[in-house]
């Protein structure tokens, strides 16, 4: 499985919170590739978030959700992170 990474550091101010944004492509079919696109983007958007000084918080949003063909998913989501 191949993986590309797009990192979206666009921090959106939600009240006292930040919204971090991630996106990751991953193959393998809907059975493998959407999860493993899904907790990848999720990961790294709370890892964005500890580097940046931050608190990752449990909300998550799907932004996007994309078949790319040929068995590969992109997700795009969103993280609430606080103290940023």
């Amino acid at each position: 499985m191949k993986a590309m990474k797009l990192v979206l550091a666009a921090a959106l101010a939600v009240g006292s919170a930040s919204a971090l944004a991630s996106s990751f492509t991953e193959g393998g079919g809907y059975e493998i590739g959407y999860p493993a696109a899904y907790q990848a983007a999720v990961n790294d958007a709370g890892d964005l978030c500890s580097l940046l000084g931050g608190r990752p918080g449990p909300t998550v949003i799907v932004i996007d959700s994309t078949y790319m063909g040929g068995g590969y998913y992109s997700v795009l989501v969103q993280r609430v992170c606080f103290g940023i």
